[in-house]
């Protein structure tokens, strides 16, 4: 598994970030699976599937948002995976699984499988690979 883990004081617009992706313009949908907040209230991680019809692939995306905001239209802010091509198992959303755990108040572990694609939309987040025992 790899896991994304930074300090971030305030979600971070990826909106320029994912343009290249093809993914504005076009109709689609944001399914919510989780929302985990912060240890402190102040933000929260929202983790949805986000599907933009037959001509791509359903991709599990994660926003962080301040308390009180609801996960607005559009890719997720902070962190993005898809399956690529069939790599890694389709998780609840279709997209791959992603599980988020709080360290801290203003730092959020994602795990999600080895083989998926993935990207991150803020500098202010690093990627590193951990595994579980077996």
């Amino acid at each position: 598994m790899r896991t994304l883990s930074g300090i971030g004081a305030t979600a971070v617009l990826a909106t320029a970030a994912l343009a290249g992706c093809g993914l504005l313009g076009q109709q689609c949908d944001a399914t919510p699976l989780s929302d985990i907040a912060a240890p402190d209230g102040q933000r929260h991680a929202v983790i949805f599937e986000y599907d933009c019809g037959a001509t791509t692939g359903s991709a599990t995306h994660v926003s962080l948002l301040d308390r009180g905001r609801r996960l607005p239209a559009g890719p997720g802010n902070t962190f993005v995976a898809d399956d690529n091509h069939g790599a890694v198992p389709a998780g609840l959303g279709g997209g791959p699984q992603v599980a988020a755990t709080w360290l801290s108040s203003d730092r959020l572990r994602l795990a999600y499988p080895c083989g998926a694609r993935s990207s991150t939309a803020s500098p202010e987040w690093t990627v590193s690979r951990w595994s579980t025992p077996s």
